[in-house]
């Protein structure tokens, strides 16, 4: 077990004076940094189906109609993918097949009955924290050409599966949770 220190900022000053070498580095390995790999949400435990704004592939259209009324959008001939927008629950789209049934589902809260887990800002952290560690992938931006260097990592998608369905949860450095799919 390592032992940590606190620094408060009134303690500060101490830095400023003349320490001996030793001290330094004392005090520079009790220092503490907060990071992404920390996070503070709780750990879901619960058995109800997960949906996305309460959406689920095998659901029919008719089933999501009755929840959200009629689609703001529709496309395909006929049509086959439809989108909501709400200012409660931003946005919700599916795609149905020929007996209207939804296969794919795409939004931005992961829920469970009316109980959201995940949406908004959330960090890779954050969802594995709620969801456990899944499988994730990571995706990197192309390092040097000139001298090879490893890609940076700029996001990351996690998968889970919840009964007969595959959740991914696709991540950004920059901005967190960009959007939840199910198939």
């Amino acid at each position: 077990m390592v032992p940590t220190c606190a620094i408060s900022p009134d303690s500060t000053d101490i830095m400023k004076r003349k320490l001996p070498p030793l001290a330094v580095l004392l005090l520079a390995a009790c220092m503490q940094q907060a990071t992404d790999q920390e996070s503070y949400l709780p750990r879901y435990t619960g058995n109800t189906p997960w949906t996305i704004n309460g959406a689920r592939p095998g659901m029919t259209l008719d089933e999501l109609r009755q929840k959200h009324g009629e689609p703001t959008r529709s496309f395909g001939t006929p049509p086959t993918n439809y989108s909501w927008e709400s200012t409660s629950w931003r946005t919700l789209s599916v795609t149905v097949d020929a007996n209207g049934r939804i296969v794919q589902v795409s939004g931005n809260a992961l829920m469970a009955g009316d109980q959201t887990i995940l949406s908004g800002s959330v960090s890779d952290a954050d969802v594995k924290a709620v969801l456990g560690d899944g499988d994730i992938s990571k995706s990197t931006q192309a390092g040097s050409f000139v001298i090879p260097t490893p890609g940076k990592v700029v996001g990351t998608h996690h998968r889970y599966r919840n009964g007969n369905v595959t959740f991914g949860f696709s991540l950004t450095k920059e901005q967190g949770l960009r959007g939840i799919t199910a198939e």
